[in-house]
């Protein structure tokens, strides 16, 4: 009878065993609904204190899983570009450019290298240590101030511009499975960043001297919302471009997030002309929203030398930018 207790003994003990780790693995399973970071591999790098302040700006472009374009087509049989060349120069114009636009008041560093492997290796660091949510676009928010005249000229241009294609800040009728649909455009949302490792901002921080991140999360260019379906049978309409952002600080606190938009002719599909005629205004609300702090006189000054040399290499850079290469 002792042999025979012990395998019962020894059966119920290994049911037991089998029982506890089903129900681990399942708790596991349940309790993971939001994305998170099964394994984080720190760099290694010296941390500096918290107390240190950085003033550098970075500039971290959208992951090419998150572009999204019904102008693809027209753009390829105007360029002869296929849609991974064209999403990759729409993501290198805009990193190009959201650079030029900050480096106008903040010292600027670019994570967009297809040469520099350290910063491709952080880029893919950065894109492992975040998530991504929707958000509501903030009412009410600041916009950049304009001369009158601009004002004036921008204002003229909308009506002529509503008058061609149609409103794009109202509701309106789409075609969709070849039937006529309402959209409520009132509430507008975007994609805002979720940061699932939060000792990211340590590390490149304290290699970068990094004050301030600019995550460019999303990029869409599709058909204007309100469009007119008449406008869209005679194909002449508007496109939105609509950059999704966040900007952090160096201590993991949100400062800003939201979505800018501007919004070009649908005959328009030379990228040349939309990156460098369209981003521009893009980029600039975006970067009016990083917070700009008073300087010392002797910094400011040293400032405004860097600020030369750095007008001069955006000079270049416009110069040799070719949007048929990634």
């Amino acid at each position: 009878m002792e042999p025979m207790f012990k395998k019962v003994v020894i059966s119920i003990i290994v049911i037991l065993i089998t029982y506890v780790s089903f129900s681990q693995d399942a708790t596991i399973n349940i309790s993971s609904e939001e994305p998170r970071l099964k394994e984080t591999l720190e760099p290694t790098i010296d941390i500096v204190s918290d107390s240190m302040k950085y003033e550098k700006v970075m500039i971290i472009p959208f992951d090419p899983k998150l572009y999204m374009s019904d102008a693809d087509r027209d753009i390829s049989k105007k360029t002869d570009l296929s849609a991974n060349q064209i999403k990759y120069n729409f993501r290198l114009g805009l990193a190009h450019t959201m650079y030029s636009q900050t480096i106008k008041k903040h010292p600027t560093i670019q994570m967009y290298s297809a040469d520099n492997k350290d910063i491709q290796q952080d880029l893919s660091y950065i894109y492992k240590s975040t998530g991504y949510h929707y958000d509501y676009v903030p009412e009410n928010e600041e916009k950049p101030k304009q001369s009158k005249p601009k004002e004036v000229l921008n204002q003229i241009k909308k009506r002529a511009d509503e008058t061609l294609y149609g409103s794009k800040e109202q509701g309106g009728t789409r075609i969709k499975d070849g039937q006529l649909h309402s959209v409520d455009y009132s509430k507008d949302r975007f994609m805002n960043v979720r940061i699932l490792n939060p000792n990211m901002f340590k590390y490149l921080s304290a290699k970068y001297e990094t004050g301030y991140f600019v995550f460019i999360n999303q990029l869409d260019v599709k058909i204007a919302p309100g469009t007119d379906y008449r406008a869209l049978e005679n194909e002449i309409y508007q496109r939105e471009i609509k950059v999704h952002y966040t900007i952090y600080d160096q201590y993991g606190n949100q400062i800003y997030a939201s979505a800018a938009k501007n919004y070009f002719p649908s005959v328009m599909n030379d990228m040349n002309m939309i990156i460098k005629g369209y981003m521009p205004k893009i980029c600039k609300e975006i970067a009016f929203h990083i917070p700009t702090e008073k300087l010392p006189k002797v910094v400011q000054e040293k400032r405004e030398e860097e600020q030369k040399q750095a007008d001069e290499q955006v000079k270049e850079l416009d110069a040799t930018y070719n949007p048929t290469q990634r």
